[in-house]
């Protein structure tokens, strides 16, 4: 009996060991997913700065060159 009891202790052991493993690695999950949420932030807002800059450049050059085709 003390045998079984001792095997099962191990086990437990070891049950609680993967526990505490498996909450230290969702914890540093939940760090990167912060980070991630941040980068996807600053990637989405420069990709809009980027589109805004784009289409004032494409209307600084183009509108001109049309407007002098027209008076042509």
């Amino acid at each position: 009996m003390a045998i079984i009891v001792e095997t099962q202790g191990r086990k437990a052991d070891d049950i609680e060991s993967h526990v505490a493993n498996a909450c230290h690695c969702v914890q540093g999950g939940n760090k990167e997913l912060g980070k991630a949420k941040d980068y996807q932030w600053s990637s989405r807002r420069w990709f809009c700065i980027d589109t805004t800059i784009l289409l004032n450049l494409i209307c600084l050059v183009i509108m001109p060159i049309a407007t002098s085709f027209r008076k042509s």
